[in-house]
């Protein structure tokens, strides 16, 4: 809009100056070398105007030839990016396709047509992992590192190699470098705090934790289970250096954070016996049995029984028996307490108070060993055990990923290596299959957004 009224205003500045001049004849005389020149002052001015045009016509003629080798060089360039990523887009189909000698052609097209572009770079890496050529790919890989640009998509195929080669440490590095350049992206936070936790990197795993929480990438309840897991985690790892200080501190914490978490409030039960702090380790029993009651609870309550007294022998039972009542008046309703006091009665010898406790419990193999026990009742021992083998298996250890039953509980599970996920409750029959390779890595070569 601009332009045309620009050309207007011009045209009638001309056109009034011209009108100006027209209006004030007038003659010139030239004197020069012996020469004399007589004419009007519009000719002259005509003349004048001629011999700019003529010389403004040339100029443009020179520069146009002149330009001519350079415009051609342009031309070429141009046409040969075209090309170049038209020989791209054919190669990323054949990838996409796997056709492999395709890619390859492609490719090796690509990179002759635009060495410099960094999405040649990228199908020639994607064509080396098709033509099972790592090597290749990773110089490929490094090369778009280079770009800072497209330096994600070499960060992206290195660690997707790095995690094939079972190289958790190069793995772990690129991962860090990616949070740098994508600090806020939800699935590269993911895959550095399962990296980390791989690696038994617990502190720094708790730092990206922190940060994923804050960001949305994990609800504030799975990752106060990801934290208490992992101050579990750092408390097993003090202990076994010898810091029982720093190990009760973060066992402690864990504790608080949810006293039912079992692995949690064992431990810190555990170093408070250690450090001579029973009365506390007793209380920290009575308030996570009714949450979670478990056999190491049950163990430590028995390990914390005050010595029996009473002036005869039964006396000093039952005072004991009394010591069992006093952690299963904390949670009557559930089947361990009564398990717990019944295993308690039979060790005792109180044998008819132990069979009700069982019975209510449910402990069918328990009951069958208090009949042999008793000596009397071999027929109803082989009842119990029958109904033992028909019943639902009780409570273990087991991976709520792939199933494993695990010997103790234990950050990672032993057989996948999956964080969190040993969880004490019964087997529920279903058959898992085990990741072959951590979730964030994808099973293809292709390098995609993988899922949350």
């Amino acid at each position: 809009m601009l332009k045309p009224l620009w050309f207007l205003f011009k045209l009638i500045i001309f056109v009034g100056i011209v009108m100006w001049l027209s209006m004030r004849p007038g003659e010139v005389v030239i004197n020069w070398n012996g020469y004399l020149l007589e004419t009007t002052f519009g000719f002259l001015m005509a003349v004048g105007l001629t011999i700019c045009v003529l010389f403004a016509v040339v100029y443009h003629l020179w520069r146009g030839l002149v330009n001519v080798p350079a415009f051609m060089r342009q031309y070429h360039a141009v046409r040969s990016r075209e090309k170049g990523y038209e020989a791209v887009t054919k190669g990323l189909v054949a990838v996409a396709a796997g056709d492999a000698k395709a890619a390859d052609k492609q490719a090796k097209r690509a990179s002759d047509l635009i060495p410099d572009a960094p999405l040649a770079s990228l199908l020639a890496a994607q064509s080396a992992l098709l033509n099972d050529n790592p090597s290749r790919a990773r110089v490929e890989f490094e090369t778009l590192l280079e770009d800072k640009n497209a330096a994600f998509f070499g960060l992206r195929g290195l660690m997707n190699e790095a995690i094939k080669e079972n190289d958790q440490e190069q793995a772990l590095l690129l991962l860090r470098v990616a949070e740098n350049l994508h600090p806020k992206r939800e699935w590269i936070l993911r895959a550095l705090f399962d990296a980390e936790t791989h690696a038994c990197q617990w502190i720094e795993a708790d730092k990206t934790l922190t940060k994923a929480i804050r960001l949305g990438v994990f609800d504030r309840e799975k990752g106060n289970a990801h934290h208490q897991c992992l101050l579990v985690a750092r408390a097993q790892q003090g202990l076994s250096k010898g810091l029982e200080t720093q190990a009760l501190s973060l066992a402690k914490k864990a504790y608080r954070i949810d006293v039912g978490y079992t692995p949690a409030s064992t431990l810190y039960a555990k170093l408070l016996v250690k450090r001579g702090k029973k009365r506390q380790a007793i209380k920290v029993i009575e308030e996570a049995w009714p949450q979670a009651p478990h056999p190491d609870l049950a163990k430590l309550w028995a390990d914390l029984a005050p010595k029996a007294k009473g002036k005869t022998e039964d006396d000093k039972k039952s005072n004991k028996l009394g010591w069992y009542k006093r952690l299963y008046s904390t949670a009557t309703y559930r089947p361990e307490s009564n398990a717990l006091m019944g295993q308690a009665a039979m060790e005792m010898g109180f044998y008819q108070e132990a069979r009700d406790w069982l019975k209510s419990a449910g402990a069918y193999r328990q009951l069958a060993e208090l009949e042999q026990r008793d000596g009397r009742h071999d027929v109803t021992s082989r009842e119990w055990l029958e109904l033992a083998a028909e019943a639902r298996p009780g409570p273990d250890w087991h991976c709520n990923a792939c199933g494993y039953k695990a010997i103790d509980w234990n950050p990672l599970c032993p057989s996948c290596q999956s964080f969190n996920t040993i969880d004490w409750r019964s087997p529920d029959g279903l058959v898992r299959q085990l990741p072959d390779r951590p979730a964030y890595v994808e099973n293809t070569g292709f390098i995609e957004p993988p899922s949350a």
